[in-house]
């Protein structure tokens, strides 16, 4: 079994969509409004909803792993389309240098490499 996609709950799927379009160069495949789909990088996708009466919390404890080959240049595009830099280029003590960042309404990605 593998995972087909991951959804997350959104206020703005078409909102959110281009801003991770314009922030991480992710692909959008479907914008319907209420339902958006992007592939990223190496072909993972991601698909966004608006909330329905199953759905309560938004985003709560969702990070978005993605593995880059230059940290900071990931940074300074995501910071350059508007994203906030939650955490800096760090490196971590797991072998990984990694920091994360946020457009507004959406996910928090986690830009990371190996050392």
């Amino acid at each position: 079994m593998s995972i087909n996609a991951i959804t997350l709950i959104v206020e703005q799927p078409s909102t959110i969509a281009r801003r991770l379009h314009d922030a991480f160069g992710w692909t959008i495949t479907q914008d319907f409004g209420a339902f958006a789909e992007l592939t990223t990088g190496n072909g993972a996708v991601l698909w966004l909803n608006v909330p329905s009466g199953s759905t309560t919390a938004l985003q709560q404890g969702v990070l978005v792993h993605c593995r880059v080959d230059d940290v900071t240049n990931a940074v300074n595009k995501a910071r350059t389309a508007g994203a906030t830099i939650l955490r800096e280029p760090t490196v971590m003590d797991y072998g990984m240098e990694s920091a994360w960042a946020q457009v507004q309404d959406g996910p928090i990605v986690d830009l990371t490499r190996p050392l």
